[in-house]
């Protein structure tokens, strides 16, 4: 199984143990995000260079510190632009995302 692990640099001892067990048990940990923001918004409010700065790296940093390789990276809501796309490229190798139907309803529980 793969597990996209979001706010890494928030995670306890005990969490980051948890995260390490799996990997020890076979399973693969991929990259979701320092703050599990919307990566079009955030973006599109404050530009391509400070997402990749405040939401990719941090987190990204922290896990490859720890020993982690991720070489996947899942959008959180799925929310992408051909810039977060490119820009995200140059740090890990594959990126996932989702394609949704927008009710026209923000159900996200931050604003990013």
């Amino acid at each position: 199984v793969t597990f996209f692990v979001s706010e890494y640099t928030f995670l306890d001892d005990n969490q980051k143990a948890e995260i390490r067990q799996l990997q020890m048990d076979g399973h693969d940990i991929e990259y979701h995000s320092t703050h599990h923001w919307n990566a079009a918004n955030y973006a599109h409010d404050h530009g391509i260079d400070a997402y990749i700065t405040d939401d990719i790296m941090p987190a990204l940093d922290a896990m490859r510190a720890d020993g982690y390789d991720p070489h996947i990276f899942a959008y959180p809501f799925g929310a992408r632009t051909g810039e977060t796309d490119r820009a995200i490229l140059h740090e890990v190798g594959q990126i996932r995302s989702v394609s949704f139907t927008y009710s026209g309803v923000d159900e996200s529980p931050c604003p990013y």
